[in-house]
């Protein structure tokens, strides 16, 4: 084990030991550093897939080594830091940084998959051709409409069929199919302990290690026997935390919210949940082409609720909220930008409203356990909507 899995490893276990020692975590935790364990095997198809944006369905129905990078750490790697600027998105900076530390990109059937859907992701591009790493990118817009567009399923189809072809392997319909159920199972366990009273903090860490198991099934049973533990939240929790992604070990904002008793809250900044396809199974006997007009659907639903993509709330449900925390990382302009909408939406209904700007370092937590006292004291008065 090197020294950035052995950090990757032990943050989490310092943390859960630390806030949540009466509960077993020990399948997850195990999850985890399982996952900071894996190896790179050059006799068999690697992908690694950098950042959100890639349906997971077509990732798992290939069956081979998948490594997920999502940038939850910053890693000051040299030559990284020569590629971008100082202000760049910390997250597309840090996944990079570990993706030249951690892998050769002469290791044989190696291919890096990633979705481009900033300029700092863009500006990595050449980079990763001159260290000679198989790329297969795809562009991606922010998708606003309420219609599927025709570039999204062009692109759609592009990345299955490379995938396929990257890797020497085509997949039927129907193993499509079987991976579908795998993973609305997984949705539907995640809701249960999304809506159970079990912290925010414990079901954000959960949500993020479904990325990194192969047995789905096992992965969702578990959920389903944590879930049990606490009963239903029978009222939901009104208070929104949205913006910037905030993935694990980085955890300092949910750990402040910890801290301060704010334990359930909306957490708009978590990984995407799995896909639900639901509607997909329901329809028995599909035509080839219709289950592909369904699945890219669904896919386009689901990348309208991708954090990376597009607004991560909205102003109806900001509007019924009775406060708002905007996470913000220093580098990541639009998010800067939704940070103003935000605001001005909050203001214009009277809702409390907290801007955390922040970046991958400890420097700033006292600041910010500060303000969110105080954000936490507003909200517990009267007059707080």
């Amino acid at each position: 084990m090197n020294d950035i899995q052995h950090k990757q490893i032990e943050s989490v276990n310092s943390i859960l030991s630390k806030e949540f020692s009466d509960m077993s975590m020990s399948y997850f935790l195990n999850v985890w550093k399982e996952y900071w364990n894996k190896k790179i095997n050059s006799d068999i198809p690697n992908i690694v897939v950098i950042d959100t944006g890639i349906p997971d369905i077509y990732i798992r129905a290939l069956n081979i080594n998948t490594h997920y990078i999502f940038g939850g750490v910053y890693q000051g790697n040299s030559a990284v830091q020569e590629v971008f600027p100082q202000i760049s998105d910390p997250i597309i900076k840090s996944a990079f940084s570990l993706l030249v530390s951690e892998y050769n990109p002469q290791e044989q059937q190696l291919t890096v998959v990633m979705p481009v859907h900033n300029i700092t992701a863009r500006k990595a591009l050449p980079f990763l051709s001159e260290a000679k790493f198989n790329v297969l990118s795809t562009e991606q817009n922010i998708f606003l409409s309420k219609e599927i567009s025709d570039q999204f399923i062009d692109e759609q189809n592009e990345v299955w069929y490379t995938l396929q072809q990257a890797v020497q392997k085509a997949v039927p319909a129907k193993e499509l199919l079987q991976y579908a159920e795998a993973i609305t199972y997984a949705y539907h366990a995640l809701v249960k302990l999304e809506e159970s009273s079990c912290p925010t903090f414990i079901t954000s860490f959960i949500r993020q290690t479904y990325y990194m198991v192969s047995d789905l099934e096992k992965w969702s049973i578990e959920v389903e026997h944590l879930a049990e533990r606490y009963p239903k939240n029978l009222k939901s929790s009104l208070l929104l935390l949205t913006g910037s992604p905030i993935l694990f070990p980085n955890t300092k904002l949910l750990s402040i919210l910890q801290s301060l008793s704010l334990k359930k809250y909306q957490n708009h900044c978590a990984i995407p949940k799995p896909c639900n396809y639901d509607t997909l199974l329901n329809s028995k006997g599909l035509p080839v082409n219709l289950l592909y007009n369904q699945l890219h659907e669904i896919h386009y639903q689901a990348v309208k609720q991708d954090i990376s993509h597009t607004f991560s709330v909205s102003a109806a449900e900001i509007k019924h909220s009775n406060g708002v925390i905007y996470h913000l990382l220093k580098g990541q302009l639009f998010y800067a930008y939704e940070a103003e909408q935000v605001e001005k939406i909050c203001i214009d209904n009277g809702i409390p409203f907290v801007l955390i700007e922040t970046d991958y370092t400890d420097t700033d937590t006292e600041q910010i356990r500060i303000r969110l006292e105080a954000f936490a004291e507003l909200l517990r008065q009267p007059s707080a909507k």
